[in-house]
Order: structure tokens, then C-alpha cells, then sequence
């Protein structure tokens, strides 16, 4: 399973790995929904046929569905990138399987919920050759030989959870569970991550070698995977490459610029519904301010509005339409329990009560999301929104509101001297209920060095903010900052490495979001360790009643504060007024398709 933190897409959600993660070692609790936005006048970006749609921060950039760990994916690069390419079996809506854009029918569960069968659909390659249940069983094959190095992998998940998947038919899959799931989190957590892979052109273990069934054995499937992440690690060759040419999803790859594009793409002409445009062109913007200008030029067709620019929503009014869609995403600061000088501290429940007394969520709602019209507070694990399926009591209301007499008053009955300035020092060390806790010694200060991502105004002010609010009960952060991959870098170092930060999450459900939580997700992308965790995770997934074990999961994570729970985005989307068709479901998943010109 990927890590939560690899899911930032600003570009539409001012959010970020399907489990891309979150990184408390790396979390971004994981989801994401994109907004359902209209259009109508001309765009300076637009031919007859041709959409152009800006992408901010994070730039598509690696090509191969499974990426190893380490390879520079995101939830832009599932989204924006691969599904264009590369269908998911299963895509997801707002409430369950989208059927118009799946690879395959509804699955059928039985034998307690211990098997599952799968038939495909009518789908071709654009080589013309027919997508067939051989394509899933070599995806199979590649991820159970290779699963160490997968980056989607999580231990005890897919493939672990499966006995044998077989093909009898050409269109049919039949998959042997080791025990009943509930069909709801097996269908939106693992199934949404499967995938049909061109057998008849990737089972190969060199660019000169014949095609074969190197899969069917491990060390044949080894050498396969090495070859081609080998081919995807040179992204200069991405247009030019014919192994990146068979798809089977709308779009193929015409040109691509690592980092900083354009990239562009032309439809596949065996998709069973091209799409109506010619084109699509992805352009990279480094901030939102920059994708911001180019809304005002009418440089673009599709584009993201920064919070901080809603209020200038009238310039735009002339040439886009906006639609503020909310979607599966939340926000939260990392916290690293493992960094030895840090990790102790933050161990502490009350010192984590304390911070989050210091997130003034609502008022910085209202002064960096425009009243609550830009986003709006998190106070848990799960979405409240579009549709709070799963949300559980303690989350619906927060249980930190924002108090700095309180968080005072945590650290100096537990300890701490806060002084008129400056960091509070641990006076009163010790592990009894009015001592600072375990492995803190005396004299230890409470100082944090945080680092955040760039290429966000919004969080920016956020995070300046809760420093400010922070200093006021003797908590000093050393603020830094660097791009993307870099932090998200940083999380995934050394556990001495880093200490607290942010990059926007999200990860709630990963790239496939979807409303059935991906408990798993945090569970072990973090780095804080509770075995109350793991069970309550752990039921979300085999119990029978699933809403009863997402709520006991979300009321423990909700209130034990694994994270620090910050503000979430809406999707603030503009779109040409004369590009019609274009709607963005809570997945992410961007209906390409659909886009047309009045």
C-alpha cells in the first residue's frame, strides 16, 4: 500500500499516495475529491480541440503503474498521469464502483465472502489486442513476486491476503481470499488497486528479448519488474519508448517534460469511448500564484484557484466558471515518535492534547480559507465531507477546541516552567501524573524543528500562525521549508531525521479514495505504535458490520491524536466557460472522456 504522504495534488484539491500516505513517517491520510465544474467562453489555451489544464507543485513523473519505493509517485502521478493510461479494475464514485469506467463488472463475492469473481469487460489495447484475464494474472504475478519493492504493498494486505487467483476464460478471474473480508473494503482498498497489465507486450527481460511467460515464475517475474522499472526510471524516452505506447486506458503519451512539462497526450483509438478532444495538455505550475496569473491571461482551460485568490474570483468570472466541490481529504501535522530527541515528548497524549489545543483551525478558516468558503477544520481521521458516510460522534464536533489557557495549563500540571519567552523547560521530570513523562529529562525543552511544502500561500499562513499561537504556551517550532519531494523525502529518511511537519496531507483512503476508509493507512504508515490501533484497523476490515468498526476506529484515532489535525480544502476548480463535460467525482478519477467544446 503506498504511503499516505505521496498524495498531494494542489493542483486541484490544494492536496496527496492511493496510499499515498501520510508520513508520520509518511502519512497524508489519504483523499482526495475533485470538484464537478462547467463551462462556457474562449480560451487563448484552447483550439477547437485542444484542453489545456494546470497542475500545481507536483509534476506527473513515473510512467510504470507499479512503482518501486523510492520512485517519485504522487497522487497527481495516479491520477493525472496513469489512470489517462492505465485503468484501475475497478474506478470508484462518490458512493461505490463506477461502472462506466471500470475495466471490469461488479465483483461477485461468495463462500462466506471467501472468493471472488471477476469478469472483464469488452476493453482492447491500443495495439488492438484484446485485454483478457491473462493481463490481470500477470499484474498477479508481477506484484507477488516483487512485493517487497512495491511501493503499494502493505504487509498482510494484497497479495498476502490471497490464496490463488486463476483465469479460467479469457474474461473471467476467480480470487481465493485466506478468510472473509468485508466486500466493501475489499472492493474499495484492494481491488481499486488492481490492475490489467499488457502481457503480450511488458513479460519480457530485456528490450532485445522475445516476449514469453517469464512471469509464471518467480524469479521470470523478478527479472521482468527489473526490466521495466529500468525503462521507467528514463523518463526522457516516456513519448518515444513502445512499451508506453500499449494502453488501455483514453490518452497516450505524445511529448513529456519531467518536472516541468507540458505533457501531452492524444487518444487511443481503441478505447471503446474516445474521448472528444484531439489533445490534452498538462501544464506544471511551480506555485498557485503562478497558475493564478495564468487564469487571469486566460492562458489555460482548466485550473485551481488559491484560497487566498477567491476573493478575486470576479477577474476570472469573464472567461471560467468555479465549482467548490468538497472531496475525500483531510489535513494534519506529522508528529515523529521514533526521533530520539523528540519522540519522547510527542509520546506523551497530554503534550499532543496541548498542541492541538494550539491549532486555531476555525480562525484560520476564516482568515486563509475566505469564511470557511476555501475549506473548512478537520477534527479526526475520516472526511466530513461530501458525504460523512462513516463519520463517528467524537469527530462531528472537536474535542480540542482551540485554547491557549488550556494547552498552558496541560503543560504546567504536568511538569513544565513556561517562561515569558521562549521554550517551556521540563522541571518536574518523572512518569507520575504530574511529571513530564517517560525519558523526558529534566531541563528538556519544548522545541520542534518543522518543515513544510511549498507552492501552497494558504499553508504557509497556516503554519506561521499556529508558530505564533504555539509561542504563546512556550512551544517554539523552527520553521522551514523545501519542495515537495523533498520533505515527503525527509519523512521517509532516518527516524532521526526529522521531528514534526506537513505538507498538506490527505492519504485518507489513497489514489483509488474512496468513502470506505483505509484504516491500514495509517495504521502502518505511521510511526506510532498501538496494538488498540492495529485491532480497531484490523475489524474495519473483517467485521460485518463495517460502519460500527470505522466508528470505533475513528473515535480512538479521532482522540489519541496520532497526528494533529489541521485544515482541508475545498476544490476550487474554474474551467473555460466553452469546455463542457467536465466533472470531478470524490476520487479524483477526471472524466477525459466526457470534454467537449460548445
Amino acid at each position: 500500500m503506498q504511503p499516505l504522504n505521496e498524495k498531494r495534488e494542489p493542483a486541484f484539491r490544494g492536496r496527496s499516495l492511493r496510499r499515498a500516505v501520510i508520513a508520520l513517517s509518511a502519512l497524508a491520510l489519504t483523499a482526495g475529491v475533485l470538484p464537478t465544474v462547467v463551462s462556457a467562453a474562449t480560451s487563448k489555451a484552447a483550439t477547437s480541440t485542444t484542453v489545456t489544464q494546470g497542475i500545481v507543485g507536483v509534476a506527473p513523473g513515473y510512467v510504470f503503474p507499479l512503482a518501486p519505493l523510492g520512485a517519485p509517485t504522487s497522487g497527481t502521478n495516479t491520477e493525472r498521469f496513469n489512470w489517462l493510461m492505465y485503468l484501475p479494475l475497478y474506478q470508484l464514485s462518490n458512493t461505490g464502483i463506477d461502472s462506466a469506467d471500470s475495466l471490469a463488472d461488479a465483483p461477485v463475492y461468495s463462500n462466506g465472502d471467501k472468493t471472488i469473481t471477476i469478469h472483464l469487460k469488452s476493453y482492447k489495447w491500443s495495439d488492438g489486442t484484446p485485454v483478457t484475464s491473462r493481463d490481470v494474472v500477470f499484474f498477479y504475478n508481477l506484484v507477488v513476486a516483487n512485493k517487497a519493492k512495491y511501493s503499494n504493498y502493505t504487509v498482510g494486505e494484497f497479495p498476502d491476503n490471497v490464496t490463488s487467483l486463476t483465469a479460467p476464460d479469457a474474461t473471467t478471474v476467480v480470487v481465493q481470499l485466506t478468510k472473509a473480508y468485508n466486500p466493501t473494503w475489499y472492493t474499495d482498498d484492494q481491488l481499486a488497486t488492481w490492475m490489467a497489465l499488457p502481457q503480450q507486450t511488458w513479460d519480457e527481460t530485456s528490450a532485445s528479448g522475445p516476449i514469453g511467460d517469464y512471469d509464471e515464475t518467480t524469479s521470470g517475474a523478478q527479472a521482468v519488474y527489473t526490466f521495466l522499472t529500468s525503462q521507467a526510471s528514463n523518463t526522457a524516452t516516456y513519448a518515444t519508448n513502445p512499451l508506453w505506447k500499449v494502453v488501455d486506458g483514453p490518452w497516450e503519451i505524445k511529448s513529456f517534460q519531467p518536472t516541468t512539462g507540458p505533457d501531452v497526450f492524444t487518444p487511443n483509438p481503441d478505447y471503446p469511448t474516445p474521448p472528444k478532444i484531439s489533445e490534452f495538455v498538462e501544464t506544471i505550475f511551480a506555485t498557485d500564484s503562478a497558475e493564478f496569473n495564468a487564469l487571469l491571461s486566460n492562458e489555460i482551460n482548466i485550473g485551481t484557484i488559491p484560497p487566498e485568490d477567491l476573493p478575486q474570483l470576479s477577474r476570472l468570472e469573464a472567461n471560467y466558471t468555479l465549482t467548490t466541490s468538497p472531496f475525500w481529504h483531510i489535513g494534519f501535522d506529522n508528529l515523529n515518535f521514533k526521533n530520539p530527541k523528540t519522540g519522547p515528548i510527542v509520546s506523551q497524549l497530554y503534550i499532543r492534547q496541548a498542541l492541538q489545543h494550539l491549532e486555531d483551525e476555525t480562525g484560520q478558516a476564516d482568515a486563509y480559507l475566505d469564511n470557511e468558503k476555501a475549506g473548512y477544520p478537520v477534527y479526526g481521521p475520516i472526511p466530513p465531507k461530501p458525504t460523512p458516510l462513516y463519520v463517528s460522534s467524537v469527530q462531528k464536533t472537536d474535542p480540542y477546541p482551540f485554547s491557549v489557557k488550556t494547552a498552558r495549563s496541560l503543560l504546567t500540571s504536568h511538569g513544565w516552567t513556561i517562561p515569558k519567552s521562549g521554550a517551556a523547560t521540563c522541571t518536574r521530570p518523572g512518569t507520575a501524573a504530574t511529571e513530564c513523562g517517560a525519558d523526558i529529562a529534566k531541563g528538556t525543552k519544548l522545541e520542534f524543528n518543522f518543515e513544510y511544502d511549498t507552492g501552497q500561500s494558504f499553508l504557509e499562513s497556516e503554519v506561521a500562525n499556529f508558530k505564533s499561537d504555539a509561542a504563546e504556551a512556550g512551544v517554539v517550532f523552527n520553521v522551514s521549508s523545501a519542495p515537495f519531494q523533498s520533505v515527503v523525502g525527509t519523512f521517509f529518511g532516518p527516524a532521526s531525521g526529522w521531528e514534526m511537519g506537513t505538507w498538506d496531507a490527505e492519504g485518507y483512503s489513497g489514489g483509488d479514495e474512496s468513502p470506505y476508509p483505509a484504516t491500514d493507512g495509517l495504521s502502518t504508515s505511521i510511526n506510532f505504535q498501538s496494538a488498540e490501533l492495529t485491532k480497531l484497523a484490523s475489524a474495519t476490515q473483517t467485521s460485518a458490520n463495517g460502519a460500527a468498526a470505522i466508528a470505533a476506529w475513528d473515535s480512538y484515532v479521532t482522540k489519541n491524536l496520532p497526528v494533529l489535525w489541521t485544515l482541508t480544502t475545498y476544490g476550487l476548480n474554474v474551467v473555460s466557460k466553452d469546455l463542457k463535460g467536465v466533472e470531478y467525482p470524490a476520487s479524483g478519477f477526471e472524466n477525459t472522456t466526457d470534454w467537449s467544446f460548445s
